[in-house]
């Protein structure tokens, strides 16, 4: 898309005596000699010399409304232009009212652009880099931590493991990844429906427990701990897991449990 150009348009625009004593095409007419003169970008505020027919189309008007225009507009009464001797319209005051900032010349507007370029690159896995002159893409292929495949297994490891305890995901996911792609002494790696069923048990085995005494689900994968919840409730964790079971519903503490937690809180 081509460059828009701005250029300052005061507000006492609206009540300037010369701009109320002009009728409506003629007002119409100078907000688009600004524009036209504002296109110019090696002279700012200058019309370069074109036939007068092809400046009317510029403009959108007749050569009988532009000619008439540019007497009035030239004229010792309204001095909002002069007439240049190779043909060029010239806009009085351009330069107080539109001052060109060094930023705006075309080197730094051409630098603001390769930077603009540079960051777009970057933030979509390109690297810009210059050899004199010369600009030089370096593609950086940006891998997912994640597999379609290990992401859908992960998300349903993610629902299964203990509510209280779901903190630190992306640390989650990292383990998740590892553990999925480190094969053991027999070259197999393990099966993800093992370390849901094992995330699944122990939920069940955790439901009267204070979230201190949940391991994080990033402990969980990354000192194997769901090994010891693959084929169900440990032992030691089975009578609790039997208790919140038999309930039929969440688990609700009875008063003994209760005691047991606010003890656990009040000596943390």
């Amino acid at each position: 898309m081509a460059r828009m150009a701005w250029l300052k348009l005061y507000d006492e625009f609206i009540d300037d005596p010369k701009m109320l004593s002009l009728d409506d095409a003629l007002v119409v007419l100078w907000v688009r000699m600004m524009c036209l003169a504002n296109r110019n970008e090696e002279e700012r505020g200058v019309i370069a010399r074109a036939p007068r027919a092809g400046l009317a189309k510029q403009l959108y008007v007749s050569i009988e409304l532009l000619n008439e225009a540019l007497v009035l507009f030239a004229s010792d009464e309204f001095r909002m232009v002069s007439i240049r001797d190779d043909g060029a319209i010239v806009l009085t005051n351009w330069q107080k009212r539109n001052p060109r900032k060094p930023s705006d010349e075309p080197s730094a507007v051409a630098e603001r652009k390769r930077r603009w370029r540079e960051r777009s690159q970057n933030a979509s896995g390109t690297r810009s880099e210059r050899v004199g002159n010369a600009p030089i893409d370096i593609r950086v292929q940006s891998t997912p931590l994640l597999s379609p495949r290990e992401r859908m297994d992960f998300d349903r490891f993610w629902a299964a493991y203990p509510s209280r305890q779901r903190q630190k995901r992306k640390s989650a996911e990292e383990a998740w990844a590892r553990l999925m792609r480190t094969p053991d002494e027999n070259g197999d790696c393990p099966d993800p429906e093992s370390i849901i069923a094992a995330a699944q048990n122990y939920d069940l085995a955790t439901k009267d427990r204070l979230p201190v005494h949940i391991c994080y689900a990033v402990n969980f994968l990354d000192k194997h701990n769901w090994e010891d919840y693959v084929h169900g409730v440990p032992e030691g964790d089975r009578s609790t897991a039997d208790d919140a079971g038999s309930a039929g519903g969440p688990y609700v503490p009875d008063v003994e449990a209760t005691k047991k937690m606010l003890a656990a809180l009040a000596g943390s």
